[in-house]
């Protein structure tokens, strides 16, 4: 069956390093301990996921402290802990190997299930319809799993938004999110665009969407984040003279008539090297 146990030991490993809370509820939110092959690292998940829930963060005592109580001494250990995050560098990938845990769980889930509809299959005496039906079932619950949290109870999701909203008290700055270079758009959005957020920018034609989506980029640039900005209806080049014009201080209707003067250009090659 598909396994990825160094995927599994990154995602308890990372969990263990990771200071964005977000992120960490954003794996508890997708990943189930039975998603998890090796049962060492499964008894790892669900005790991090059980503290990541109750607690505003968690650390190798607190999980070590966790193993007897829960019953798991015959799987793992305090070394165990401490060697699966000793293995990790950094964090940063945590949302990455999370995904690949799933995908390789619903793959073993869809050879169990399809390997018993095909010995069925073989039955003459099986009713083709119930097969047909029961094989449609669980595709539909496959991709649903694929592309969408699991369940949780209300009680759950109140403990959820309760446990973010005492850690953004306590630590504010680890919530905050990237600044758009706009104050009063700033206080809007309550800190910023959001992580996980998708944020839509409207307005009639030639009232400067591209402009503001341009200052956004650059303000996010500015702030350690990487852009990827996509248009349908401008060129590369006429993205880049709007930015240039942006930085320089140099009007648009300048660089777009080419009326520049040595000045101006000594401006747009200094800020282009920047």
């Amino acid at each position: 069956l598909p396994t990825e146990q160094a995927a599994e030991l990154a995602v308890v490993g990372s969990m263990l390093l990771c200071n964005r809370r977000d992120q960490v509820e954003d794996v508890i939110d997708q990943l189930e301990p039975e998603d998890f092959h090796d049962a060492r690292y499964r008894a790892m998940y669900e005790i991090l996921r059980t503290l990541a829930r109750t607690n505003k963060s968690f650390d190798q005592v607190m999980v070590a402290s966790e193993i007897r109580p829960r019953g798991f001494e015959n799987i793992i250990s305090p070394a165990d802990v401490a060697e699966a995050a000793s293995e990790m560098a950094t964090a940063s990938n945590l949302t990455y190997h999370s995904e690949v845990v799933r995908s390789a769980s619903i793959r073993r889930r869809s050879i169990n299930e399809w390997s018993d509809l095909a010995d069925r299959a073989f039955d003459p005496q099986e009713d083709i319809g119930v097969l047909l039906d029961e094989s449609a079932r669980f595709a539909n619950e496959a991709d649903r799993k694929r592309t969408t949290p699991s369940a949780m109870t209300l009680r759950e999701a109140m403990e959820l938004g309760t446990n973010y909203i005492r850690s953004r008290m306590l630590d504010p700055e680890a919530y905050q999110g990237c600044p758009t270079g706009i104050s009063p758009l700033d206080s809007m959005l309550t800190g910023g665009l959001k992580f996980g957020e998708v944020s839509v920018i409207g307005a009639r034609p030639s009232m400067g969407k591209t402009a503001l989506s341009l200052a956004l980029a650059k303000a996010s640039t500015a702030a350690g984040k990487p852009v990827l900005f996509f248009s349908v209806e401008m060129s590369t080049r006429s993205l880049v003279l709007r930015l240039m014009a942006m930085d320089c201080g140099v009007p648009m209707r300048v660089l777009a008539n080419e009326d520049l003067t040595d000045a101006d250009f000594e401006a747009i090659a200094h800020h282009a090297k920047e």
